[in-house]
């Protein structure tokens, strides 16, 4: 006859493969959720790239310098088309078109 506790050992071999599709479902929603900050997040390196842009050049931030910083902002960042346009406009202020 079999114990409650054999029965269960044997229900206990989906939980792995059901904690794992909970895990990649925790997963998903951490990524979800680090793209919606990370929105927030280019919004502030663009408006700061922008601002700083404007500023006379100074000998150690100089326009390689922050062609550098946008160049960052678009290779790490999924960007929305407005995004795309503001970035462009600040490669074309440091006199490098946009790639």
């Amino acid at each position: 006859m079999p114990r409650a506790g054999s029965v269960s050992s044997g229900g206990a071999q989906p939980e792995p493969v059901n904690n794992k599709a909970a895990n990649n479902m925790n997963r998903k929603k951490t990524a979800c959720a680090q793209r919606l900050n990370a929105s927030h997040v280019v919004e502030a390196e663009l408006d700061h790239l922008d601002w700083a842009t404007k500023q006379p050049a100074q000998r150690m931030l100089d326009a390689v310098y922050w062609r550098r910083r946008v160049l960052a902002v678009k290779c790490r960042f999924e960007l929305t088309e407005l995004q795309v346009m503001r970035l462009e406009k600040i490669l074309q202020r440091l006199g490098h078109s946009a790639e």
